[in-house]
């Protein structure tokens, strides 16, 4: 059985003195989700993560309201550009929950509709569509829903779903308040049925107090059938999630379950892991780093893929500045002779001396880092882009993960301190193989705990520091930072390290 089995067949799309197309049924294409639930990653505001999250095949979740008119535009073209090849379905809010900074006004309104009925034109069946609420006052809703009910039929008309919230009403069973709102929306049980694109959306989260029962919830479903129902800011990481798939899989085992959580907002802030990938972004880690060059598409000045080591050293002059020069230099930890060379040129002579010395070990790094940090290639949409395509990218395999350890530390990973740093990510290995969490066999846990392990260590450094070879370098960068005499190394970086 696919995802479109549970599909209602649309009714007859309807027609006007303009003859407008039959709306789009791009969903029926869609097979990358669940037979039976379908959970939406929740506020998504800028075109790079849709972006990120439509070519990945995660259904995501936004707020008209909050968007920019010109990254609102954007997504409509995706959206028109990708009901062929890839539909991913798509959850759209008002944003009336955030009404307690300030209440929406019949402009406001007037302007979500607006946006909803772009949407459903672009996309038709694969767009869900947050009827108006007030969050907590069924009577503020079912006015809202009498006022725009003109539009709501439209919005039907174009093949979009509606999500009909049913906010709580003391002494009234759900089964009733879903038929009070159903009238106040110009609607019938006919479009609530199994053949219909109007879905009940229960309000599940913490603001709401006064919840269904499940027995409530069961006698609703037993006695409509509805298609679909929709659990609003509920998502499969949430306690109750498998509660509510049970009551309606045995009331209603045709029912299609959805939800929305706050999956990708619950991802930034301080410590997490979109901020984190941004932060990896601006130190152009994600580019360098040996683990992500599946994922990271930015090149170097011929077209190769950084961190690779294949720049022309001949044309580094082209696209640096002396000042930008004489920062590498410092970052390779050039000796001086070599460093004027390497920032006044000839270039030539600079590359008959590096080969005569042996000097610039790590030359193609700084090269690299000067690379990424070119502003014209993180713009705001692709850095956000490039971050949430890191956070959605699977987690390494084990001896890739491994291996980078022991690239950074320079250590095995059985040393004590190797050990110890594990230990305080939360990770163990016991018979060669990751342990996460402690006494628990969990492989993808474990991959997943040290990939986050080593993103936030390539901002905090701390395997970087405990790299015996590296004392020399962090010392010299050290001194480079504040502006003191660097100690010059007696015989070489690269006798320094054979010595180490």
């Amino acid at each position: 059985m696919g995802f479109s089995d549970f599909l209602p067949k649309p009714a007859p799309a309807r027609t006007s003195h303009r003859q407008e197309p039959a709306p789009i049924r791009a969903l029926d294409n869609w097979k990358r989700g669940s037979e039976y639930a379908l959970v939406f990653w929740s506020a998504v505001d800028y075109a790079g993560e849709y972006q990120a999250l439509m070519e990945a095949g995660v259904p995501f979740g936004i707020a008209v309201k909050r968007m920019s008119q010109a990254t609102f535009d954007q997504l409509v073209r995706a959206v028109r550009a990708t009901n062929q090849t890839n539909p991913i379905p798509i959850f759209v809010d008002s944003g009336a929950y955030s009404e307690d900074t300030g209440r929406f006004s019949d402009a406001d309104w007037d302007r979500v509709l607006d946006r909803y009925e772009a949407l459903a034109k672009a996309g038709g069946d694969r767009i869900f569509l947050v009827a108006p609420d007030e969050i907590g006052s069924f009577d503020g809703t079912e006015a809202r829903l009498r006022k725009a009910a003109p539009r709501l039929r439209r919005l039907l008309d174009l093949g979009a779903h509606l999500l009909l919230p049913i906010q709580p009403k003391r002494g009234f069973y759900l089964a009733q308040r879903a038929g009070m709102l159903l009238h106040a929306a110009g609607f019938t049980y006919s479009d609530l049925s199994a053949r219909g694109r109007v879905h009940p959306a229960l309000p599940w989260t913490d603001k709401v107090k006064d919840k269904p029962s499940m027995e409530d919830l069961a006698a609703f479903l037993r006695g409509n059938r509805p298609s679909r129902i929709h659990f609003l800011g509920v998502g499969s990481e949430n306690p109750e999630w498998l509660r509510l798939l049970d009551t309606v899989h045995r009331a209603s085992p045709s029912t299609r379950v959805q939800g929305d959580s706050n999956r990708f907002g619950a991802m930034r802030g301080e410590g997490r892991s979109l901020t984190r990938a941004g932060r990896l972004v601006d130190l152009g880690a994600l580019q360098i780093d040996p683990r992500s060059q599946d994922f990271a598409d930015l090149t170097d000045e011929e077209g190769e893929a950084l961190g690779l080591q294949s720049q022309s050293l001949m044309d580094v002059m082209a696209w640096t500045t002396p000042e930008e020069r004489r920062r590498i230099a410092n970052e390779a930890m050039l000796e001086e002779d070599l460093l004027d060379l390497f920032v006044n040129g000839p270039i030539e002579d600079f590359l008959d001396a590096r080969e005569k010395t042996g000097a610039g070990d790590y030359l193609h790094e700084a090269i690299d880092a000067a690379w990424a940090r070119r502003g014209e290639r993180f713009a705001p949409d692709r850095r956000r882009h490039l971050a949430t395509r890191r956070v959605l990218a699977p987690p390494p395999s084990e001896q890739s993960l491994l291996r980078a350890v022991e690239h950074e530390a320079g250590l095995p990973v059985n040393d004590p301190r190797v050990v110890a740093w594990m230990r305080d990510a939360g990770v163990a290995i016991r018979r060669g193989v990751l342990d996460y969490p402690a006494g628990r066999s969990n492989p993808e846990g474990a991959r997943r705990r040290l990939a986050d392990a080593l993103d936030a260590d390539a901002i905090h450094g701390v395997l970087f520091h405990m790299n015996p070879a590296n004392a020399e370098r962090v010392a010299f960068l050290q001194s480079v930072r504040e502006r003191k005499a660097a100690p010059k190394p007696k015989a070489g970086f690269s006798a320094f390290l054979r010595r180490s």
